[in-house]
Parts: structure tokens; sequence; C-alpha cells
């Protein structure tokens, strides 16, 4: 018989034979039929050995066992495969699975807790729960989420920058990060007139449907809608649609969350929102976990992640101008830019001296007609250059009416200060 005091046992898949410090605890010891002897050191301490264990990790709510999964759960699961981890499972968030996972034999848990009920149930587990919803409020476990209300100040931000004069906001129904995210967008406007509307079904049922009708059409256009989720936001369009307005010439969206490899929402048009920056929320929790498990001390109750910023899509592409003549001429010049316009021509016969309309349109729009043409034209092509499947520079240069790719490349640089010479050239080289 070996006596683990004197004599300890090093198995043959370990690559090396590092004595393991004295701070850490016997974690596995494995015996062979041919142990190897190690004399004690001179203090007399215990020669122990340490296997690095898999952890065994279950997911509630989170897509990361499915074909189509979105960016931050391949994100997670390159974590996994770096840590040791094993994702055992992926459950529904519904408050019996903490009851399921009392009976697993495993390490730790992140889950979407959504409900009272959830909480309960999670916080009666022994094993280290991470919690990355917003859902509720106090999840009752250490908690990684966004930070909500950023969401709503930095769409005030944007809304306000653009130059809208009338804004609301929809409040949908749902969790309390909607909340959250339109008490901090009105909070931006005290002292202003902005409307609001609550949701009250999550599926947006007929009395919904009515209110919201009446709510924007006693609105004047051009305004401005901010959506505390994207959930239901193609409906709230095709809703705006039906009873004449357009989007985004009338009314523009900005919702709260979104994705752009996002398939399951198809909008039309596409819809302007938050980037929530969800791989770093989900990573966030990981690494909190990997913390919890390794029970390692300064590990924070609450995380909140700042969201990386707005996504601009066609329902905001739109400068909201007060004066009806200046407005039809943009929305001219939006439908034509990429055409060879004649503007002399246009503007004559629009009846208004030039000198007139040029401070005119200066005065609504920030800068003259021919600069407005060419910024237009320098978006469209930014878009059509990060677009996949990309087009070819000579179609990306007739589609938005450039001369030809140096006009383009020069365009770029001084209205947008992009520099595309060097991606330009790579993707060239390739092909």
């Amino acid at each position: 018989m070996i006596s683990a005091i004197i004599v300890a046992t090093i198995p043959k898949i370990l690559k090396s034979r590092r004595i393991i410090p004295r701070s850490f605890l016997v974690q596995k010891v494995a015996y062979l039929e041919e142990p190897v002897q190690i004399k004690p050191p001179l203090n007399r301490t215990l020669v122990r050995m340490y296997v690095k264990k898999t952890k065994r990790i279950v997911l509630v709510g989170l897509p990361i066992l499915q074909m189509d999964m979105p960016a931050y759960c391949r994100n997670l699961q390159r974590f996994a495969e770096e840590n040791n981890w094993q994702l055992i499972c992926n459950l529904e968030a519904t408050p019996e699975v903490f009851k399921y996972i009392r009976m697993l034999s495993c390490d730790g848990v992140i889950a979407r807790i959504i409900s009272d009920q959830m909480r309960r149930e999670a916080r009666r587990n022994s094993v280290p729960i991470v919690n990355c919803s917003a859902w509720i409020d106090n999840s009752g476990v250490p908690t990684v989420r966004t930070d909500n209300e950023a969401v709503g100040r930095l769409s005030a931000e944007y809304l306000l920058k653009k130059g809208f004069l009338r804004l609301g906001a929809v409040q949908m129904h749902g969790g309390w990060f909607n909340k959250a995210r339109t008490d901090a967008f009105l909070q931006c406007f005290r002292g202003r007139e902005v409307t609001k509307i609550v949701m009250h079904s999550r599926s947006l049922n007929q009395a919904d449907l009515k209110r919201f009708k009446q709510w924007i059409a006693a609105i004047e256009p051009p305004f401005a809608c901010f959506l505390s989720d994207q959930n239901n936001a193609q409906i709230l369009i095709n809703t705006c649609l039906s009873i004449g307005l357009r989007v985004p010439q009338d009314v523009a969206f900005l919702a709260g969350s979104g994705r752009l490899d996002d398939k399951t929402y198809p909008f039309k048009p596409s819809l302007s929102h938050i980037d929530l920056d969800l791989s770093k929320v989900v990573l966030t929790a990981a690494e909190k976990l990997d913390r919890l498990m390794n029970r390692k001390a300064g590990v924070s109750k609450m995380t909140e992640i700042t969201p990386k910023g707005i996504v601009a899509m066609e329902s905001t592409d739109i400068i909201p101008v007060e004066d009806p003549i200046i407005a039809s001429v943009v929305e001219y010049l939006c439908a034509n830019y990429s055409c060879d316009l004649n503007l002399k021509e246009y503007i004559n016969n629009i009846n208004i001296p030039r000198r007139t309309f040029d401070r005119r349109f200066r005065m609504e729009v920030g800068m003259s007609p021919r600069e407005f043409i060419v910024l237009k034209r320098c978006k469209k092509a930014i878009l059509l250059l990060k677009a996949k499947p990309r087009l070819s520079f000579t179609q990306i240069v007739k589609t938005c009416g450039f001369v030809d790719l140096r006009q383009m490349r020069h365009l770029i640089k001084k209205h947008c200060g992009l520099v595309i010479k060097t991606s330009v050239n790579r993707r060239v080289q390739k092909k």
C-alpha cells in the first residue's frame, strides 16, 4: 500500500512534473501500477497532485446548441473551448429547469432569468449561477446585462442630432428593460413635449394597434419614434404605411435593440437600432462564472455593459425639414442622387430666386444642395462596400453616380473621413 504522505503518483498523461504549491487543495489523486517515488521536501510539506477538471456548464435560454446560432453565442462557445468547459445542455427559460439542474452533475449555470419564479428557484440552487438578462431588475444572482439607461440616452442624442423637433416613444410590453430604456429616453427631453404610448400585449392585439394609429396620426410629420425593443417593429411600420405615413420620410423609427446577423426579423425598410454588444455581455458573464467556480474574491453582484452605438439603417435615413418647399427638394434629391442632375434647371422650376433657395436650403439641411448629393452618394457607397455579397467596384461607382473609382475614393475621404485605398488594393490583389 502506498502512503499518501510519502509517495505521490503521477499519471503518465501529464506532460510536466511540477510540484503544486501548498495553497492548492487536493483535487484528484491518480494511482498507477508503477508509481514514481518522490522524496518528501525538507519542510515536510505534503506533495499533492492537481489535475485540471473539465467544468460542466448548463445554459438556460441561450441558443448556443442550435445550428443557426447568433454571433455572441459562437463567441461563448470559443470561450468554453479555451477554458476547458463542457456545455452539456441548453434548457428552456422556465422555473422548472432549475429543479432539474439540482439533479444534474454540473459546475455552473449561465441563464436568462426572466421571471420572479425563476429568480426564486435559481436562489435555491447550490451551484454558481450568472444571469445575463435584463428582463427583471433584481435577478437574485450575479448579473451581467446591458446598460439600458445608456440605450435610452444614446437614442435621444442621435435623434436630436438628426434634427427632429417632434419625437415620441413606444414602450413595448415585456421585461423591465423596456421601461428603463423608455424612461431614460424621456428624461433627455425635460421641458419639451415628447409623447409616449405603452403597449399592453406582447403580440400587439387589435386594441394596441388601434391606440397606436390614433396616437401617431395626431402627430405632425416629420416625426421620430423610439421603440424600446425591436419585437413587433415591422407590425408598427406596416401600420404607419396603412394610414398613409411614409417611412422614413414622415416617420423615422429607431429601436433600442437589434442585430445585423438576425435573420428572424427581415425589416423593410431596414431598422436602425442600438448595438447592445451582446458578445461582450455573454463573455463577461462567462468570465464572472469562471471566477465564481474558482471561488475567487471580488466578484461584483451587478455588471452593466455600455452599448456600442447606433447602427444607422434605412428607417432613419432622412433629414427632417420643416419648410415644405425644401422638404420636396430634399425628397427629390434623395430619390435621384445617383443620376446626373441639372440642379439649375430644377431650381428654376420652383420659381424661387437661386440665392433665396440656397439660403433656405442651407438653413434647413445645414449644407448646400451639391454637398447634400455628394454626401448621399458617399454614404450609399460605404453601405455597398460593407454589404454581403459585395458588388464589384465598377458596379458601386455606377450605382452611386460617381464618375470613376478615383473620384469615389477622393470624395469618401473628404466628406466621411474614410480611406478605402488600402482595402480596395487588397481586394483587387485577391481577385
